[in-house]
């Protein structure tokens, strides 16, 4: 978000997170979901804190930078075979008429699954459809549906990779990502490697080493 130029953060945290939160964003505002009851209560609890466009994102998500056309509101499927227990889009062409979250496998309307990557230009339709939206585990995907049918919507193809942080083991194929895509190859000026050693393929040697 950073290096895409978002300087205006916005973090929804919870009682236990809130302090670390604050810590290590010092620069983003703060507010809290009291009770973990789901996506939708999270977004209105920051509503007073958002104006103008909005992109609201999974914090918990690694992707790498995409496209978005600011003039209308705009979503993020990821194509894949692998099935995933999400949200997937189900689409009339090309175009998303709904989304269908946590589908059986067998049971999936597209490969397009859904991610926490919505641009919407105008907060205040999301705002007003989400709180017309009956409290459910789903109710955030519920009330993008009704705005699909209601307004114009642009769906970004993703296609890059994509890891989630949402069980503890999952941090060990985000670490493969990190170290494999982010980190560039090199060594410091000072670093002093022995005759004998053989050091090749992608390694980082930091200064003293």
């Amino acid at each position: 978000l950073k290096a895409a130029g978002i300087t205006n953060l916005v973090i929804v945290a919870n009682l236990a997170n809130q302090a670390r939160l604050a810590s290590l964003y010092p620069q983003a505002k703060i507010t809290v979901q009291t009770k973990p009851i789901g996506m939708a209560d999270a977004i209105l609890t920051a509503q007073e804190l958002i104006s103008g466009p909005v992109l609201i994102v999974n914090a918990g998500d690694l992707v790498a930078p995409i496209a978005i056309d600011p003039a209308q509101i705009c979503l993020t499927g990821l194509i894949t075979t692998q099935f995933l227990p999400a949200g997937y889009f189900k689409l009339a062409g090309n175009k998303p008429v709904a989304i269908i979250e946590k589908p059986a496998e067998a049971d999936r309307p597209s490969n397009l699954v859904k991610l926490v990557m919505d641009y919407f230009p105008d907060p205040q339709v999301l705002f007003n459809q989400l709180k017309r939206t009956k409290t459910a585990d789903d109710a955030y995907e519920q009330a993008v549906t009704q705005i699909i049918k209601n307004q114009p919507v642009s769906l970004y193809h993703y296609t890059g990779r994509f890891n989630q942080l949402k069980y503890p083991w999952q941090v060990l194929s985000m670490m493969e990502t990190i170290l494999t895509t982010r980190l560039k190859p090199g060594r410091a000026a000072d670093v002093s490697i022995h005759p004998t050693a053989v050091v090749d393929d992608n390694v980082i040697l930091a200064a003293g080493v």
